[in-house]
C-alpha cells in the first residue's frame, strides 16, 4: 500500500490523464462524459483546475501554518513584555488606581483568608513550632480506625 495520500494520488493521476489527453486525443476531437460532449480543451481544463485549486489550499495552508508559527513567537514575546510592563506599572503606581488604570490594571486587593483557612494555618504552625522546639519531627497522626498504621505529617 502506498504511503502517499489519497489526493497526492488523484493529483498524479489527473496530470496523467492530462499528458494521455494531450498527446491522443485532438484538439477538435470530442470525447462523451456522462451524458455531456466534452472538447479536449475543456477535458484537460478540468483536470488542471482541480489540480490548480490543490496545489492553492497546500500554499495557502503552508502560508498558514507559518503564520501561526509567527504568531504563538510574537504572543510568547508579548506577552512577557506585558507582565514586565505590568510589574512595572504596579511597583511605580500601585497605590494610584487612576494611573494605573491608564495601564488597564486595577490596584490589587488582597483577598481575605476563609477562618478554615486561617484555623488550619494556625494549627500547622503551632505543630511545627512544637516540633522545632521539641527538636522531633511533628507528631504522628492516627490512621483510620481498624487499619493498625500510624502516618507522620
Amino acid at each position: 500500500m502506498s504511503s502517499m495520500s489519497s489526493k497526492v494520488i488523484r493529483i498524479e493521476k489527473y496530470r496523467a490523464m492530462i499528458t494521455g489527453v494531450q498527446s491522443n486525443v485532438g484538439t477538435k476531437a470530442t470525447i462523451g462524459i456522462q451524458g455531456t460532449v466534452m472538447a479536449q480543451p475543456v477535458i484537460v481544463s478540468s483536470l488542471q483546475g482541480f489540480i490548480d485549486a490543490a496545489d492553492a489550499t497546500a500554499t495557502a495552508l503552508a502560508a498558514y501554518r507559518e503564520a501561526v508559527a509567527r504568531q504563538k513567537l510574537a504572543s510568547a514575546a508579548a506577552n512577557a513584555t506585558y507582565l514586565g510592563v505590568k510589574a512595572y506599572a504596579l511597583g511605580q503606581y500601585g497605590k494610584m488606581p487612576s494611573t494605573l488604570g491608564e495601564f488597564g490594571l486595577q490596584v490589587p486587593v488582597r483577598k481575605t483568608p476563609v477562618v478554615a483557612t486561617k484555623a488550619a494555618a494556625n494549627a500547622k504552625r503551632e505543630a511545627k513550632r512544637t516540633a522545632k522546639t521539641a527538636g522531633a519531627t511533628p507528631a504522628a497522626t492516627p490512621a483510620p480506625a481498624g487499619s493498625g498504621v500510624t502516618t507522620t505529617k
